[in-house]
């Protein structure tokens, strides 16, 4: 399969990616650059990283992406890894080592425990969202609240 890579943002504050196939190299650095553009724009976010369908990987993207977190751990809330392959588990406690994540990696066996992490922190994001959005209503400028039609 060939390589592919893809990021959603399903709510302020959340970030899902995506890294599937095999020669994952061909891409470059060009997930870890479009990551950090999102990590940069955001205030703490929680990444959701789903290689459930890498075929592999090396030492030298196992050190790219440790040096990464170990550049983005104060704008990380909260780090949440499905690896795939039985190599790619190796990788994940050498990431949590090297970039000294203290808790920050949360490393998922089971994709229905990754699947409920995400539903739970989208259905988080929005429930702040609307609950500043309310408030906002609540205390606008002469203490009235808009009325609902």
């Amino acid at each position: 399969m060939a390589p592919e890579f893809s990021i959603s943002k399903p709510a302020p504050g959340v970030l899902a990616a995506r890294l599937a196939g095999s020669g994952i190299l061909a891409l470059g650095g060009a997930p870890l650059r479009e990551l950090t553009r999102h990590v940069e724009r955001s205030d703490r976010l929680e990444l959701y990283l789903d290689a459930s369908a890498l075929e592999g990987t090396s030492v030298e993207q196992s050190d790219a992406w440790a040096l990464w977190f170990a550049r983005h751990r104060a704008r990380l809330k909260q780090v949440h890894l499905l690896p795939g392959a039985k190599f790619v588990h190796i990788t994940p406690e050498f990431l949590r080592r090297f970039a000294d994540s203290n808790g920050v990696l949360r490393i998922y066996v089971e994709r229905a425990a990754y699947d409920a992490a995400l539903a739970a922190s989208v259905l988080q994001a929005r429930r702040r969202v609307i609950a500043i959005l309310d408030w906002m209503g609540r205390t606008r400028p002469g203490g009235a609240a808009r009325a609902s039609s």
